[in-house]
């Protein structure tokens, strides 16, 4: 008897490279951990499955039996005996696998294309062949001869029922033919779809068949009588499979939003018979000669890809649905960015899906609804799926033309190479980490590499050698920049396969210092207020603690909020932006000086915000300028942190108004001369204005024409005055804004 199976579930530490007790490493180690699925879907996949959880393990044992020299393999199939048959393009040639594993050319096709095989009760071969829609038969000695020539363009599907007819489905008019054995062939069924991708037969005898159109799946009697059964989401029914129970599965493909599915109301068709050879073809009903319709479009196929304009399969969208015996379709599983191309039942019941992105693999639990990436293959495109006796399966890959075997066994060995990992900056390397199970005879054993680019080249290091013990062990991967992880999962039996959760790589930054990339000053009277928080300005020198501008919101970096801008005619404030290479956080020091001064002097320390205000009248008129210095000193021991610092270019500080001398008045009759002076201290005089009796203000010119410097001379001349008392107002203003005004009392004429 067996002994009991045993699951250990283990953390396997092991230690990547020692941590360097010196000043130059930051303070605080970070964690990698690599477990998505999206995350894992990055990385590289050699015999291993990806669960929707992340979880890796062993695949079905997967097997290259065979590569062609043709890049294209769509059509499989398999008589009596267990010879195995392949057609492909782009020359139309149908091969067979030999005991040695080589395909050899079996039948050799006029026409480019062969997308569909099917073989009677006496193995005779029969090939559809496109883009000339005809049926060869090629028998067991390999003898050849055209069996009928339906005058379609594209033969897709292949299908023999149990009284011995074949079936063909083609395109571009979305045509059933059926074949007597004699050759003798109809139209079974004439449907409103471009084309008849893919058929199967019912439990019940009865035709099955998907459309690309509006993406139908249909029910086609022996009468040729059909029903609609489902309306997919997407407008092309790509493959198609039967279940236990009566339910039937399909794929559907398309660009775009998928619509929902819809069940749709019977619809019934009637036989007609075939074209004539050479004859004018009928057209589908309620539809123009094919002279006049728009050119078909075949569907989805794997042709050599054009340059891509985006990621692979992007735009497109694949979903698998289930088509309950009560005539309800669910779906199963949807992927956009992949395209599905066949389906098959395993032998625990769950649908293998052929993907045509990147060669994927997925097994499909209909109950669950959530698929496993099984396999990926070399080939880009998995064209076909077909099941052997033994519960294995076999695959056709285009864009490497091969054949593939999915056995039923577990894989004995499977890779997966992680994505290379970027640590942002020059980085040790602490401890690897897995979380997982190692059922007995399996196994899970990790490695790590490093480099300085992206992607890994010659330049990285070697493999680390293998962690394999479960109690863990050492390592040593150089310090670097990127890092990656590669895991090799192994079964002894066949039987039980490892599964490899959460892997984690501890790692310590170089600590670089931190960056500030702009500083600037703002304009005279703006200060900055953090939402909801009272002003923080205060006059240099000011402690955090002083009352008014003084007190300052000292909230972490991670925090710091955007400032609000607010009016304050006396106050100044500064905005700044700095980053840090590590993520540390930063605070903050600001010191200024006069341009005529050589000493720094502090304003305010241990800002957590990237900007500060201040009282602008504490500072005597003149050119000053700023330093902001920036420390990871929060996210670093004392004596690791660094620091950097950036000036501000010179701004000027000016308080003072100008002053206005004394008005020197002459009256003569009804006119007056008003001569004055306007000086500032630091800036240039700005504009002058004057007022009689509070009338208009009007703009006074200097008397050399020009306001050009801190003192200017002004004349005035007033005309017209009324007899009495006139007041006259003069206001000036610097380039500061600051302004100034006095005014003078005239007598006109008689004193009333």
């Amino acid at each position: 008897m067996q002994g009991s199976k045993v699951q250990a579930r283990c953390w396997v530490v092991a230690a990547v490279g020692g941590f360097l007790a010196t000043s130059v490493w930051a303070a605080s180690s970070q964690i990698w951990k690599n477990r998505t699925r999206s995350e894992r879907e990055q990385g590289d996949l050699k015999g291993i499955s990806l669960a929707g959880d992340g979880t890796l393990t062993l695949g079905p044992a997967f097997e290259t039996l065979a590569t062609a020299a043709d890049p294209y393999l769509w059509s499989l199939a398999r008589d009596s005996r267990g010879t195995i048959y392949a057609g492909g393009g782009n020359d139309g040639k149908v091969y067979r696998l030999g005991k040695d594993k080589k395909l050899e050319l079996y039948f050799d096709s006029p026409e480019l294309e062969v997308h569909a095989l099917a073989l009677d009760s006496k193995d005779n071969l029969y090939v559809g062949t496109s883009p000339r829609g005809k049926i060869y038969r090629v028998t067991p000695a390999g003898k050849s001869q055209e069996f009928f020539a339906p005058e379609e363009t594209y033969i897709w599907a292949l299908l023999f029922d149990g009284k011995g007819n074949l079936y063909a489905g083609t395109g571009t008019q979305g045509r059933i033919y059926r074949i007597t054995p004699a050759g003798k062939g109809e139209v079974f069924l004439d449907t409103e779809e471009t084309h008849i991708r893919v058929m199967a037969l019912a439990p019940d005898g009865n035709l099955l068949a998907g459309t690309d159109g509006k993406g139908l799946v249909l029910k086609v009697d022996g009468e040729g009588k059909s029903q609609v059964l489902a309306n997919a989401p997407l407008p092309e029914v790509t493959a198609l499979v039967t279940g236990e129970g009566g339910k039937i599965y399909f794929a559907a493909a398309g660009q775009g939003q998928a619509r929902a599915p819809q069940r749709p109301q019977p619809q019934v068709s009637a036989p007609r018979p075939a074209p004539a050879p050479g004859g004018e073809e009928e057209r589908v009903p309620g539809q123009p000669p094919q002279e006049n319709q728009p050119p078909q479009q075949p569907p989805q196929q794997p042709q050599q890809p054009a340059a891509p304009a985006g990621p692979p399969g992007a735009g497109v969208e694949s979903k698998i649905l289930c088509l309950e015996r009560d005539g309800y379709a669910r779906e199963i599983w949807g992927q956009a960015g992949e395209l599905i191309l066949s389906l098959a039942l395993d032998r625990e019941g769950s649908v293998i899906a052929g993907g045509g992105v990147d060669g994927k693999i997925y097994r499909v639990d209909p109950v669950r609804t959530d698929a496993t990436l099984v396999h990926k293959a070399d080939s880009l495109q998995i064209s076909g799926l077909l099941k052997e006796p033994d519960g294995s399966l076999l695959a056709v890959g285009s864009n490497l033309g091969a054949v593939f075997r999915l056995g039923g066994k577990v894989g004995s060995e499977g890779t997966y190479q992680s994505a290379a990992f970027d640590a942002r900056v020059f980085s040790s390397w602490g401890n690897l980490a897995w979380r997982g199970e190692t059922p007995p005879g399996t196994s899970v054993r990790a490695q790590t590499r490093t480099g300085n680019t992206a992607e890994p080249d010659s330049s990285w290091s070697e493999w680390s050698a293998p962690v394999e013990r479960r109690e863990g062990g050492i390592t040593h991967s150089p310090s670097a920049r990127f890092i990656q992880w590669r895991a090799t999962l192994r079964s002894s039996d066949g039987k039980a396969s490892p599964r490899l959760g959460e892997v984690s790589v501890t790692y310590l930054q170089r600590n670089l210092p931190p960056e500030i990339k702009s500083l600037e000053v703002q304009a005279p009277g703006v200060v900055f207020q953090k939402p909801n928080k009272s002003s923080s300005t205060a006059a240099p020198g000011e402690g955090a603690g002083s009352a008014g501008r003084g007190d300052r919101d000292r909230s972490s970096h991670r925090g710091s909020q955007q400032p609000r801008p607010q009016s304050d005619k006396e106050g100044r404030a500064a905005q700044w932006g700095a980053s840090d290479p590590n993520g540390d956080d930063l605070t903050y020091s600001v010191y200024y000086r006069a341009a005529d001064e050589k000493e720094w002097k502090l304003m305010e320390k241990d800002l957590t915000d990237p900007f500060f205000s201040w009282d602008a009248t504490s500072m005597a008129d003149g050119t000053y300028l700023l330093r902001v210095v920036a420390e990871d000193t929060p996210s670093n021991p004392e004596g690791s942190a660094l620091s950097t610092d950036r000036l501000s270019d010179p701004f000027d500080v000016d308080n003072n108004p100008p002053s206005i001398s004394p008005i020197r008045a002459a009256v003569s009759g009804s006119s007056a001369r008003l001569e004055f002076e306007v000086a500032d201290t630091f800036s240039n005089v700005g504009e002058v204005i004057y007022s009689a009796n509070a009338r208009e203000w009007e703009v006074a010119t200097p008397v050399d024409g020009i306001t050009d410097s801190p003192k200017e001379d002004y004349r005035i001349d007033l005309t017209k005055l009324a007899a009495g008392e006139v007041t006259v107002v003069v206001k000036a203003t610097d380039s500061a804004g600051n302004s100034a005004t006095t005014k003078t009392v005239l007598q006109v004429g008689a004193s009333r």
